[in-house]
């Protein structure tokens, strides 16, 4: 087909059936929306919402191991969601939760969508620069937030993807060019991934301010927001090693203005790569030796391996596993 001529409207409306489809494959969605209904109340309860996550393993695996991640904690993993809330607190649990729920599926789609470990590697690879970007990758714990945030940037793409297959494949070209990659959507679609990733967190019922990034890519306008995100983007690009040459350049120009030298993120980019590597398997995706030689494996894939393992325990055993307290 054609990808100039694109048989349907890609709308609010698309994006959220999209959404449905992928979240069925591999999760509940009657539990989703329980657990979306329960984080939206003003009072929402932790130990309620763990207690929903029970029945479904996916999500429950992926929060532990992202929880992980993010907390680089050297004390000893985390193994349960208790522990997961005690060390990031409940605001970056929902954060966890949301990412699980929007990017875990997406990231994994259906066998018969064209495979492009490209444009994953680049989506993981913004949530890692934002959230170097956001916090000199240095946040201890609970910063998981701007690795949500960096996810979102790409989320729109990786909707069109699911739902486009072949058509938007070609658009993404045989060698993937993210930093153009708007404009060649908006060409052909009539839309940027940008919108879909809005109309995607409104479909979720997300918070509003995670799409504060995609926003301002979405409106640019000369200020810190519209380059910080741009700055998210590109360096993603780097990161997965895509665009070297152009994504340099813009780097070297783009990033002093928000007091940050180019050459210390060059520095820094055997680092970023290896923590690709960790989110990535964290997302159950063997993103290869591309970026160098080393092939040692963080731990978290066995913490998350062994939480699966717990979490499909019969549900005695499964809530003890999982440490969760039963509320009085």
């Amino acid at each position: 087909m054609n990808h100039n001529q694109i048989p349907l409207t890609i709308d609010a409306q698309w994006t959220a059936h999209q959404l449905d489809q992928n979240l069925s494959r591999v999760l509940s969605t009657q539990v989703c929306n329980k657990v979306l209904e329960a984080l939206s109340q003003p009072k929402a309860d932790f130990y309620h919402i763990a207690n929903l996550l029970q029945s479904d393993a996916y999500i429950a695996t992926k929060v532990i191991g992202l929880a992980n991640m993010a907390t680089r904690q050297s004390s000893g993993p985390i193994q349960s969601l208790d522990r997961a809330v005690q060390m990031l607190g409940l605001v970056q649990v929902k954060n966890l939760i949301f990412s699980v729920m929007l990017a875990g599926p997406l990231l994994n789609a259906s066998g018969e969508t064209p495979q492009r470990l490209d444009l994953r590697r680049w989506v993981l690879a913004c949530a890692i620069a934002n959230d170097f970007l956001s916090d000199d990758g240095k946040n201890a714990s609970g910063g998981f937030e701007h690795l949500l945030g960096g996810l979102v940037a790409g989320l729109g793409a990786m909707v069109l993807w699911a739902g486009l297959g072949q058509t938007y494949n070609q658009i993404l070209g045989a060698k993937l060019r993210p930093m153009t990659l708007a404009r060649r959507e908006k060409r052909h679609l009539g839309v940027s991934h940008y919108q879909v990733a809005l109309w995607a967190l409104e479909s979720m019922q997300c918070p509003q301010e995670l799409g504060a990034g995609v926003h301002a890519l979405l409106n640019p306008a000369e200020d810190e927001s519209y380059f910080h995100y741009r700055a998210v983007e590109v360096l993603g690009a780097r990161i997965a090693g895509f665009e070297a040459s152009a994504a340099r350049g813009w780097l070297a120009d783009g990033l002093p203005r928000l007091g940050y030298r180019a050459s210390e993120v060059e520095n820094k980019l055997k680092e970023l790569r290896q923590r690709l590597k960790q989110l990535a398997s964290v997302f159950d995706l063997e993103l290869g030796d591309w970026q160098d030689e080393q092939q040692s494996r963080q731990r978290i894939m066995l913490e998350a391996g062994a939480a699966m393992q717990a979490l499909i325990m019969d549900n005695l055993t499964m809530t003890e596993a999982m440490g969760i307290v039963q509320p009085s």
